[in-house]
């Protein structure tokens, strides 16, 4: 293995080590929460939720996916690269980045679980502003990241919309 091969080993294990970690904890929420019967079919009678199958799988991408580019982004700071400014974006997206992800794991359960859907929409609209910031920032550091965490408030304001489609029906 050459030399240029040694370091590129390291730059790609923390974000799919990062990547693995968010997928397992966005897993776990999931399996953790129960979903009242009832609930669950008020929902399915909704036209505008898609299957609650495919709409966990693409939890679990977006988990991937945002887990991945943070993991890229902490390698900026892990190679050396990131000195003054650059570095206060990394730690101001970072701080913006956990709290998104404490909140997108806890509209789940909000949702699904307690039925609380005016909480849930507030935790929806929350989160979808961290990721736009988050987006924001991170995209001065590492285009790849910006772009990811970009696309997933994308996703997050089709949840907030179909959160206000299911209050809006019951």
């Amino acid at each position: 293995m050459s030399l240029k091969n040694k370091r590129l080993l390291p730059s790609w294990r923390t974000p799919l080590l990062l990547a693995l970690i968010s997928m397992l904890l966005c897993l776990s929420v999931r399996l953790a929460s129960r979903i009242p019967l009832e609930l669950l079919h008020s929902l399915q009678s909704t036209d505008s939720l898609p299957p609650l199958w495919l709409f966990n799988l693409f939890s679990l991408i977006w988990s991937l996916l945002i887990g991945f580019a943070a993991g890229l982004t902490v390698c900026e700071i892990l190679s050396g690269r990131a000195h003054g400014r650059r570095e206060i974006l990394i730690y101001q997206g970072g701080l913006l980045f956990v709290a998104m992800i404490i909140l997108s794991n806890v509209w789940y359960p909000v949702f699904f679980s307690c039925g609380r859907l005016l909480i849930a929409l507030l935790l929806s609209v929350i989160t979808a502003t961290l990721a736009s910031l988050c987006a924001l920032i991170w995209s001065k550091v590492s285009v790849t990241s910006g772009v990811i965490i970009g696309a997933y408030a994308l996703w997050l304001t089709y949840v907030l919309f179909l959160n206000l489609s299911v209050i809006f029906n019951f």
